[in-house]
């Protein structure tokens, strides 16, 4: 099973014109209500002879979504107007034309304003009500690339499993993928070192005890990064109408781009400010930007940094700089620690969560406090007093 993608090719060419004619339309209606664009936009899909009638839709629904911004415009509250309109037409149930009109302008005298403002705000903030603003035109490349990735995210909406294998992949991509796997909070099994690559098994909605939409959607989120990434493929499990099915893919068969902002070396100022400073120290210790993948049995921990010195025991220790700290994280992350062996870690906490101490202290590594810099001296002063101890 694949996705219906937009080929290459003649397909690509019709897609781009009408890409191109449905932002047009849009365009023509700024300043007007966006139900007129719609109206507009059914029509021209009557009209057109040849339109693929379900990419037509899907293109209209991702760019009206993605790329057109439309506002409310209303002089007054539209649910105070509505309370209030809705409140008194009961008692004069049934209206008619004349005593409708009699009604908004008494409320009009009332509040100040004319009848055409209590009209003009009466469903003022339904979707198809909303004012059209302007907006810039994108490439239709840029959207058929982010057509064919919601048509391959919609797959995984009917997902038991999806197994993602990364080989020979560069450890700060594969951290942008851990991330984002943690930033969605899907459930996942890890496997796998740097040298021989990871698998990662993550549940799909329909392994739930009852199938989740969200839970879909929240996975469908992670398709696009994989763009981003080298050297990966993926096996999906698909349950759809009562048929088992499989969908396999990997970079030759995937959409190339992704709206998602490509991972960058160091994942915030703080750990780019410690890297330079720690270049400019004489030790033996070096600083490397591995990957280190520390398992605490239902989750893991990726810290930033693993600093090697063949001389030393241990010979290598990650650095993890924590930036954000509450006592939830601490005990859905940190606090397995206790319960795992001695590990060769370090972590350096934010000052800003100086009221954490006492929690911090029961781990089995040490703890360094920073303000806005990590100091590199303070690392290496406690790399020096480290117990003999396994590497992870």
């Amino acid at each position: 099973m694949r996705p219906r993608l937009v080929a290459a090719g003649p397909e690509t060419k019709q897609a781009s014109r009408d890409v191109r004619l449905i932002l047009e339309t849009f365009a023509d209606h700024i300043g007007q209500p966006q139900s007129e664009a719609y109206k507009a936009l059914n029509l021209l899909r009557q009209e057109k002879v040849g339109v693929e009638d379900k990419r037509w839709q899907g293109l209209v629904h991702l760019i009206g979504k993605e790329y057109i911004d439309a506002e409310m415009q209303s002089p007054l509250n539209p649910q105070e107007v509505r309370k209030e309109v809705f409140e008194r037409a009961a008692v004069l149930h049934p209206l008619s034309l004349e005593s409708r009109s009699q009604l908004l302008l008494a409320i009009a005298r009332e509040w100040g304003c004319t009848p055409a403002d209590i009209e003009r705000s009466l469903y003022a903030d339904l979707a198809e009500r909303k004012i059209l603003q302007p907006f810039e035109l994108p490439e239709a490349e840029a959207v058929l690339a982010r057509y064919n990735l919601a048509q391959a995210q919609g797959l995984l909406y009917w997902a038991r499993q999806l197994t993602i294998t990364l080989r020979r992949t560069e450890p700060f991509q594969v951290k942008y993928l851990f991330k984002h796997i943690k930033r969605l909070r899907l459930m996942h099994d890890v496997r796998g070192n740097p040298e021989q690559g990871y698998e990662i098994h993550l549940d799909g909605p329909i392994s739930l005890h009852r199938a989740s939409t969200h839970y879909g959607v929240d996975l469908a989120q992670l398709l696009p990064t994989l763009p981003h990434i080298q050297n990966w493929s993926f096996v999906a499990s698909l349950e759809h109408k009562g048929k088992t099915l499989t969908w396999t893919s990997n970079p030759s068969q995937f959409p190339p781009s992704s709206h998602y902002l490509p991972p960058n070396d160091y994942d915030s100022p703080v750990e780019l400010a410690f890297a330079n400073a720690w270049d400019k120290l004489k030790t033996p210790w070096r600083l490397q930007r591995e990957l280190e993948v520390i398992d605490l049995g239902s989750t893991v921990l990726i810290p930033d940094f693993v600093l090697e010195n063949p001389q030393a025991q241990p010979p290598r220790v990650s650095l993890e700089i924590v930036g954000y700290f509450n006592q939830a994280y601490f005990e859905r992350k940190y606090s397995k620690l206790l319960r795992s062996p001695h590990p060769a870690l370090i972590l350096a906490v934010s000052r800003k969560f100086r009221e954490f101490a006492p929690l911090l202290e029961q781990l089995p590594c040490p703890v360094i406090w920073y303000s806005t810099e990590v100091s590199a001296r303070s690392v290496l002063q406690t790399l020096d007093q480290l117990p003999e101890a396994e590497a992870i």
